[in-house]
C-alpha cells in the first residue's frame, strides 16, 4: 500500500479516533463533487468550493467526495459540514503526484497540493484513513492519479478517485486496483463500501471492472457512486452547480438496515 492520507479532524489532529464504535445509521447521504479546482483546466472558476459549500448547507449530507481539489478547499468543506452538522467532522486528502518530480502537483492559484479529498460526519464513531497513488498509471501522463478512503467504524468504507482521462485500458486497469487490492485489504474493519468518484469510464465500462454484488449509480456522464452491503437506494439526485464547474453534484442516500440485496443497476 502507498503513504497514507494527510487526514485532519475540524475538532482535532487526529488519525484514529477512541471513541466507542457507534451502530451504523439507518441511512447515509453521500455527495459527491469534482470541483475542477487546479486552475490549469478550462472548467477552472474561483467559486467551486464556494459553490459546494452551498451545496453541503443544503443538503447535509453523511459523507462528501471531492475530486479535482486543493487541499485547503477539502479543509474548508469540512469546516462547513462541522458548522451545519455539529458533532465530529474528519477529512482525509490524497494528493496526486507529478511524475516528473515526484512531488504533489499544486493548484495553480494557491499552490496548495492537488488531488482527492474527502470528508465524514462521524457521529461519534472511530475511523482510520488509507491513501495512495495507483500501480497502474498512463504513461503518457505526467499526473499519477490517486485514491482515498475513510474507514467507518460501525459504518461502510469511503473512497474516492479520480481515474486516468487519457486512456479507457489504464481507468480500467485502475478501476480493478481498487476492488482487487485496496479495498480488501480494509477487510474487516467497514460495514459496507462506498466507492464514488469521476471514473472517466461509462457505466458499462465500469460494470467490467467491479466485482458481483456491487450497486452502481450515476449522473448519466462519467460520476459514478459504487456500494455493496446497503439494502436499498432511497434517492439519486444531480444538483446543478451553476457553472462553478463542470460537473454537476451527485447525491445519493443509502439505506442500511436490514441485509444487503444490492446489485448491479
Amino acid at each position: 500500500m502507498a503513504a497514507l492520507a494527510l487526514v485532519g479532524s475540524v475538532a482535532a489532529a487526529v488519525l484514529t479516533g477512541s471513541g466507542t464504535v457507534a451502530p451504523m445509521a439507518d441511512s447515509i447521504r453521500v455527495l459527491q463533487l469534482n470541483l475542477c479546482g487546479s486552475g490549469m483546466a478550462p472548467c477552472y472558476t474561483t467559486r467551486s468550493v464556494a459553490a459546494a459549500a452551498a451545496v453541503i448547507r443544503a443538503e447535509r449530507p453523511d459523507v462528501v467526495t471531492l475530486n479535482e481539489v486543493c487541499r485547503d478547499g477539502v479543509i474548508s468543506l469540512a469546516q462547513t459540514l462541522e458548522a451545519r452538522r455539529g458533532g465530529r467532522v474528519v477529512w482525509a486528502f490524497q494528493p496526486a503526484l507529478d511524475r516528473t518530480t515526484g512531488t504533489p502537483y499544486v493548484c495553480r492559484g494557491s499552490r496548495q497540493p492537488f488531488g482527492n479529498g474527502i470528508v465524514v460526519h462521524l457521529s461519534g464513531q472511530d475511523f482510520r484513513t488509507y491513501g495512495g497513488t495507483h500501480v497502474f498509471q498512463d504513461p503518457g501522463d505526467s499526473e499519477d492519479r490517486s485514491w482515498v478512503c475513510i474507514a467507518i467504524g460501525g459504518g461502510p468504507l469511503a473512497c474516492t478517485t479520480h481515474l486516468a482521462n487519457t486512456s479507457v485500458e489504464v481507468a480500467l486497469a485502475q478501476c480493478g486496483y481498487l476492488f482487487a487490492t485496496v479495498i480488501p485489504s480494509t477487510n474487516g474493519y467497514q460495514g459496507g463500501v462506498v466507492l464514488a468518484g469521476d471514473l472517466n469510464l461509462p457505466l458499462d465500462a465500469v460494470r467490467s471492472c467491479v466485482p458481483s454484488g456491487y450497486r452502481h449509480l450515476g449522473d448519466g456522464g462519467l460520476q459514478q457512486v459504487i456500494v455493496s452491503g446497503y439494502r436499498a437506494v432511497g434517492t439519486r439526485r444531480q444538483i446543478d452547480m451553476g457553472g462553478a464547474t463542470d460537473h454537476p453534484a451527485l447525491l445519493v442516500t443509502l439505506t442500511t438496515s436490514g441485509n444487503s440485496d444490492a446489485g448491479r443497476a
